[in-house]
């Protein structure tokens, strides 16, 4: 089995930036080749060939304010939108029409816990992303 747990924390740190601070624990907890998935599992999240499932367990915990479901949902969504390579997309908060491209912003960061991130900007558009 690969060292998933450090390629995607790496990954996470990379997509949230300061907001990572309210990622407790990222731990991988199986890996399974899309051969080995049932038919339902690979039409569910839309695998492709030579690609493999991980089954991720993300803990959130902000070490000085509390997560509102929403947020956290938000903060679900945009890590699983960089690291889903699938066809196929589940979201957490919202409706998939509403949510591709989109990131958790500075305010809605701010609005959950009374802060911003460091060196964040001003800004409260999402920014589109490399579907890479």
């Amino acid at each position: 089995m690969w060292d998933w747990a450090e390629t995607l924390g790496d990954r996470v740190r990379e997509v949230l930036g300061e907001r990572a601070l309210a990622i407790e624990d990222l731990a991988v907890l199986s890996e399974t080749p899309m051969e080995q998935l049932p038919a339902r599992a690979v039409e569910r999240i839309g695998i492709q060939p030579g690609q493999v499932n991980l089954l991720v367990r993300m803990a959130l915990r902000h070490p000085t304010r509390t997560l509102t479901d929403h947020v956290a949902n938000l903060l679900r969504d945009e890590v699983y939108a960089h690291l889903h390579q699938g066809k196929v997309h589940q979201w957490a908060a919202r409706p998939a029409s509403k949510l591709d491209g989109l990131r958790l912003t500075a305010r809605d960061f701010r609005t959950a816990t009374g802060h911003l991130p460091k060196g964040c900007c001003n800004s409260t558009g999402g920014g589109a992303r490399d579907a890479s």
